[in-house]
């Protein structure tokens, strides 16, 4: 399957940019990695987060630039920021896919503006786009597009130029993060869920591209919540108490299995609901498609001692820790300086700084 160039709203440079930062601005954090050249290879030279003050970013748009500029502004003068390479989260952006016919001396991008508007609630003039190419038939090409609002790109944007940083590139979050868990030239399909503080992403990934993607308005802040409100503490103490000790809690805490289980049942309910949507989308496009092959968890939640065994007991299928050194592993000789849980956080930034060394 032939393949276009990433999800991307401003062209990179042919020469690699020396270092490449990635970053990931979420709801409640900014998350860096930067990455390095050396003479024994490819390396992890600095990575970390930053929490963001409450209302500087909702619903994946930039509400209140001055709160998310001081940070980033921070972030440049100690980390030495001079240019990023950013994701624009998955609940901002509309994807569809659909064929089309490929028109001598017609460019498919062309095509597609004439169509857009018919899949996606904006009109076509406010929104940039990029797409991949699944398949080809003769002259009806299949391709998966994916799309998001210049005011949303802007809104990152503007940001970070008003703290003085350069953006080299927007890419669409989940194609980066599919970016570091898959190999060049991997054509497995995967389905990765990325469970994050307010909302989850769940994608599917076939040929090393983004076929299917939703958000889950469901996230491990309502699961703390829920611990605290059983155990009568404050979230922040839940928290902590979630992320330690989890399923395995005794003595004090000996509730803690009970009431994970139950806290997490609305979450488990939706990405199984996701992974049996697919299922069903698949069925009536034979030989487009392919089955799962493996379910791949990112995020601080996937971390909760116990977690994965308590949603492969409700799945019913197995669930591993995504490998986000995937990628890093093919083109560099050096072991990645972050520690293994500290990587599962990591794998979206990771993946858009690797946008530099593409393979």
């Amino acid at each position: 399957m032939a393949r276009s160039k990433l999800f991307r709203f401003f062209p990179i440079p042919k020469y690699i940019v020396m270092p490449s930062f990635g970053l990931e601005i979420s709801e409640r954090t900014v998350k860096y990695v930067e990455m390095r050249e050396t003479d024994q290879g490819l390396i992890v030279e600095n990575y970390g987060l930053e929490h963001l003050p409450v209302g500087a970013v909702g619903k994946g748009m930039v509400l209140e630039s001055d709160k998310l500029v001081s940070v980033l502004e921070l972030m440049r003068k100690t980390k030495k920021i001079e240019s990023v390479r950013i994701s624009i989260p998955e609940e901002q952006v509309y994807t569809f896919q659909t064929e089309i016919e490929v028109i001598s001396g017609v460019d498919i991008r062309d095509s597609i503006l004439l169509i857009i508007e018919g899949f996606i609630p904006v009109p076509a003039e406010s929104v940039e786009f990029d797409y991949d190419i699944v398949n080809v038939n003769g002259n009806k090409v299949t391709i998966q597009v994916a799309a998001a609002e210049q005011k949303v790109i802007d809104g990152y944007v503007e940001a970070c130029n008003m703290a003085g940083i350069e953006v080299v590139s927007c890419e669409y979050e989940c194609q980066a993060l599919a970016r570091a868990v898959t190999k060049p030239k991997d054509n497995s399909v995967i389905y990765i869920v990325d469970i994050g503080h307010a909302s989850t992403t769940a994608s599917i990934v076939q040929d090393g591209m983004i076929v299917s993607a939703s958000t889950i308005n469901r996230g491990g802040e309502e699961v703390t919540v829920a611990v605290a409100n059983a155990l009568g503490i404050d979230p922040k103490t839940a928290e902590k108490i979630k992320h330690t000790i989890g399923m395995n809690a005794t003595g004090e805490y000996s509730k803690m299995p009970g009431i994970l289980s139950t806290a997490y049942i609305p979450l488990f309910d939706e990405i199984i609901k996701q992974y049996n949507a697919w299922l069903s989308y698949i069925h009536e496009r034979t030989g487009l498609y392919r089955p799962i092959e493996s379910i791949q968890i990112v995020g601080t939640e996937a971390l909760t001692p116990g977690f994965l065994d308590l949603f492969q007991s409700t799945f019913h299928k197995p669930v591993v820790l995504a490998d986000v050194w995937a990628r890093i592993e093919v083109i560099s000789t050096q072991v990645p300086r972050i520690h293994f849980d500290d990587s599962v956080i990591y794998g979206t930034a990771i993946g858009l700084a690797l946008g530099a060394y593409e393979v």
